[in-house]
């Protein structure tokens, strides 16, 4: 049996492994092909084929172990009804009592063996990979978009854009995560200041080639098809602090970032909010001990006013965030 299951998990993954080898080669083959009409002389760099292919992938696992968590607790599901449906068969005047403990000690047992599946499975390592190669993804369909542009009549040419200019407003916003997203910095790195500017500066860079599109549609596609090969690339082999040399980012300034900047809000409001709370945690006990004990009320708010007094300079500390 052990075998069988075996078996068929390696037939699984080949399956898996082989439409996601599929997936990757036609993308690849559409991206040569825009690569052409766009004029780029190169082929799509390796770097681009493995995202893609990596992207295809992952998605395909983290679906497949999802539908295996699903399946284990269906059947899970069932294995406690049926316990229950025994239960009522076997012991009718115990019945609510059996029915609340079989409740407790299926349920701890339903998330502990779906939790484990998707740990082991690593379907959320999966998810992570996928997620990771999703800005290559978006930034092929910018540039078959691009090429589209190029190959198109000028009658339905502002239509298409229109469809570039929405496109990469996507691509900005995972610019402007590309430091997060590939896993190369650690969380909170003292380097994340300077990465974030410099994607900032990236895209402030794809904005000047997005202007073109208002004098010179076609040759702005092809500017931006080239600055977008050639961030991918950088991306895809983690120089997540060089998506663009230099010489491209002079005289530029650095667009806002507006998910930094809330995120920065969420910070400032956690830590004030959570004090609060906290203190107001404090008073509550005090008032429900000098109501319960006969605690005069003085004494009872004086963890609560000692607490507020410990806090207070972290409160006032606490200043509006701006992002840099």
């Amino acid at each position: 049996m052990i075998d069988w299951l075996m078996r068929a998990n390696y037939r699984l993954s080949n399956r898996t492994r082989h439409k996601a080898h599929r997936s990757a080669c036609e993308r690849t083959e559409e991206l040569g092909r825009s690569f052409q009409v766009i004029g780029l002389t190169e082929p799509v760099p390796n770097a681009m084929r493995r995202a893609l292919w990596e992207y295809a992938y992952g998605w395909r696992k983290f679906g497949r172990n999802l539908l295996r968590c699903a399946l284990t607790l269906i059947i899970l599901f069932a294995a406690v009804r049926g316990a229950l449906r025994l239960t009522r068969l076997t012991f009718p005047p115990a019945l609510p009592a059996m029915r609340v403990v079989v409740v407790l000690v299926a349920l701890p047992v339903l998330f502990v063996v779906c939790g484990s599946l998707m740990v082991s499975s690593s379907s959320v390592g999966w998810l992570g990979i996928a997620s990771r190669f999703t800005p290559v993804r978006d930034i092929g369909n910018v540039l078959n978009s691009c090429a589209a542009v190029l190959a198109a009549s000028p009658r339905t040419r502002p239509e298409l854009l229109t469809k570039v200019s929405n496109e990469l407003r996507y691509v900005e916003q995972e610019i402007l995560k590309m430091y997060r997203r590939r896993k190369t910095v650690p969380w909170r790195s003292h380097r994340w200041p300077q990465l974030r500017k410099h994607a900032r500066l990236v895209a402030a860079r794809l904005r000047k080639a997005e202007a073109g599109f208002d004098t010179d549609a076609e040759g702005a596609a092809r500017e931006i098809a080239r600055l977008l090969v050639e961030v991918a690339d950088n991306y895809v082999a983690g120089r997540v602090g060089a998506l663009l040399p230099e010489e491209e980012l002079k005289e530029l300034q650095p667009v806002r970032d507006h998910a930094a900047l809330i995120l920065l809000w969420l910070q400032s409001l956690v830590r004030i909010v959570v004090p609060a709370l906290v203190v107001a945690a404090f008073a509550l006990a005090g008032i429900w001990a000098a109501s319960k004990f006969g605690v005069p009320p003085g004494v009872a708010a004086l963890p609560a006013i000692a607490l507020a007094g410990v806090l207070a300079p972290a409160l006032v500390s606490v200043v509006t965030p701006q992002a840099k």
